[in-house]
This record gives structure tokens, sequence and C-alpha cells, in this order.
């Protein structure tokens, strides 16, 4: 079957193309806007350390506590780390290590 060729689609007048362009516009600067309210509040979010409540039934409701001390107060350090500034009683190195 041999296809016809399509007609044009006749232009729009200046008036609709206009108004085209105007809901074009609002819809970019709703979704821009809509995008830096988003990103801004990620942002935010991280560098206040927000969080959203976890939603816990009555009797599942426990309170949790740092086991660590938080970020400052390390505790003790099992797997590496550095134990600069603490004493643990051993004695310091003494001697040259040159001739």
């Amino acid at each position: 079957m041999i296809d016809s060729p399509a007609t044009p689609q006749p232009r729009l007048s200046k008036n609709e193309a206009l108004e085209r362009i105007r809901q074009l516009k609002r819809w970019v600067v709703g979704g821009s806007m809509a995008t830096f309210l988003a990103v801004g509040g990620l942002i935010s979010a991280h560098t206040f350390n927000w969080t959203l409540p976890s939603i816990q039934s009555d009797s599942n409701q426990q309170t949790q506590q740092d086991t660590n001390g938080g970020f400052f107060n390390q505790g003790s350090q099992t797997n590496g780390g550095s134990n600069v500034g603490t004493s643990n009683g051993s004695q310091p190195v003494t001697g040259s290590g040159s001739s």
C-alpha cells in the first residue's frame, strides 16, 4: 500500500504560539523552582544532619544510645586507629639511634 504524502498541519497563529510559549515558560520556571527547593532541602538536611523520625509501634520503641560515646569520645579502639594522647603506662624509648 502506498502512503499518500502527509499534508502539513496549518501554522499556529501568532497569539496561539505566544500562549504556548507562556505556558512552557511557566512549566520551566515551576520545575526549576521545585528542583532548586528539593536540592536545597537535601543540602540543608545533610548539613544539619536532619533525619526523619522512624515510625515504631509502642511495644517496640527503644531509646538507642551511642555505644562508643559519640564522635569526640571514641572510647576504646580495637581495630587500628591511633592511640595518640592515651596513657597506657609504657615508658618512652631512650637512647640514640645513631653513633
